[in-house]
């Protein structure tokens, strides 16, 4: 992607691929990029089958998109790198526009069709292979107290992202360890890990510095998250492996990587994370991942549970904090498992408050928690709302939820968490231990 500041953060929606390839312009549009397609090296078969496929993604996108000036993408690895793919079109043939906030493709038909052919080159790389996985790390030493800053679906540069880093670099609480818990948008190409988090990223002298895997890096097959991202002298000197493990004397810290393989664990990864937490003696565990052990506001997968289910049956693990979900939900202590469960992927991501502004208030809490009950899938939780701040220019704040980050404190045999807004101000805390 071009170094300029047209080139960062590009907003590549429906609307923005609509007016170039929707409407009545469809049909023709369309044909004349299956054509491109098989000039390209694509068979009939390919030619058609992408075709499908672009339409079914323009499906998805259209869900997804509140507004066509703020970022949206769909949990869908074709629709991701399509987005990913127009963005670094559009940024390196100078076809962008300032927005309030961010920068928007602009188009024509003219346009697509001079890049729709390569698309199907460019493309096939990223559905045919995936970054061989780093052998695990050993498992590292932690000082007896020290604080995390932990970061969930950070990667946008945009929105609350840069304000939560700022806040987040002025180290109030003296942080010693700050946890990416993944996702750096739309596909997690390289371009995107430089421009989206790499150059934001909170500078914090002798910190040491983590990031997890995640769906939308692996879109792209992982190659920017691990060739670049954690390449960077910043994470190379602390992270070399997706998944790891920290510990002091009172807790393990075990840092999964469920993306990978989507929203489950590698076959080298289960008997690695098993032996962890048979070695953790009497250290309270804690887990991090970027997907979700369960939910009240989205699906989850099966296959985190199954591989765990003697270790939460036995309730072996005391607390366990996600992303993947947009959204910061705080939830009671599970009846079934003991733990502690807690998603905290609100730290960029501008998404719809949804349902979630007409639950009622949560008791005791700021007002800008809701009340969630019970499921037999989750237990009762508080979920975080209000408007965004940070959405710009004509679009309504009201309709999509705030920014923030966690902090958790460790000292001695004590936890404390602590949810923060994206300027830094206290919002929820709580002793855990």
């Amino acid at each position: 992607m071009a170094d300029n500041s047209s080139a960062k953060n590009i907003i590549v929606g429906f609307s923005q691929l609509d007016n170039a390839i929707g409407g009545s312009k469809s049909e023709s549009a369309m044909g004349g990029a299956q054509e491109k397609f098989k000039q390209n090296g694509a068979s009939e078969q390919d030619a058609v089958t992408l075709r499908f496929q672009i339409a079914s993604a323009m499906k998805k996108l259209e869900k997804e998109e509140i507004s066509p000036r703020v970022l949206s993408t769909p949990q869908d690895q074709f629709a991701s790198i399509l987005q990913a793919y127009v963005a670094e079109q559009a940024a390196s043939s100078g076809k962008v526009q300032p927005l309030p906030v961010g920068y928007e493709a602009k188009f024509d038909t003219d346009d697509w069709l001079g890049w729709a052919g390569s698309f199907f080159t460019w493309s096939r790389r990223w559905f045919e292979g995936r970054h061989a996985l780093p052998a695990p790390m050993a498992i590292g030493t932690l000082p007896e107290s020290v604080s995390f800053a932990v970061l969930g679906d950070w990667g946008t540069g945009l929105y609350g992202a840069p304000v939560c880093a700022k806040s987040i670099a002025a180290n109030k609480l003296n942080y010693q360890v700050v946890l990416h818990l993944g996702d750096v948008y739309y596909a997690g190409l390289g371009s995107e890990e430089r421009s989206r988090f790499l150059e934001f990223w909170p500078a914090i002298s002798n910190a040491r510095n983590y990031s997890l895997n995640s769906n939308h890096e692996m879109y792209t097959g992982g190659y920017g998250y691990f060739d670049i991202l954690l390449q960077d002298s910043r994470f190379k000197a602390t992270q070399t492996s997706s998944y790891f493990a920290l510990q002091n004397s009172n807790f393990m810290f075990l840092f999964l990587d469920t993306a990978y393989v989507e929203h489950s664990f590698t076959d080298k990864e289960v008997p690695w994370l098993l032996n962890a937490i048979a070695s953790s003696a009497n250290r309270k565990i804690v887990l991090f991942s970027h997907h979700q052990l369960f939910s009240r506001l989205d699906a989850q997968g099966p296959a985190l549970r199954t591989v765990l289910n003697n270790v939460l049956t036995r309730k072996q693990i005391f607390a366990w904090y996600w992303g993947h979900e947009h959204r910061c939900v705080v939830y009671d202590q599970d009846a079934a498992t003991g733990l502690f469960g807690r998603c905290v992927g609100h730290s960029g991501m501008p998404y719809d408050r949804g349902s979630v502004s007409t639950l009622p208030s949560a008791a005791g809490q700021m007002t800008c928690w809701k009340q969630l009950n019970s499921t037999t899938d989750a237990p009762a939780s508080i979920v975080l709302d209000g408007p965004n701040e940070f959405i710009g220019g004509s679009d309504d704040p009201n309709r999509y939820g705030p920014n923030g980050y966690l902090s958790l404190l460790v000292d001695g045999t004590h936890l404390k968490e602590i949810i923060h807004d994206a300027q830094g101000d206290v919002i929820y805390q709580k002793d855990l231990c």
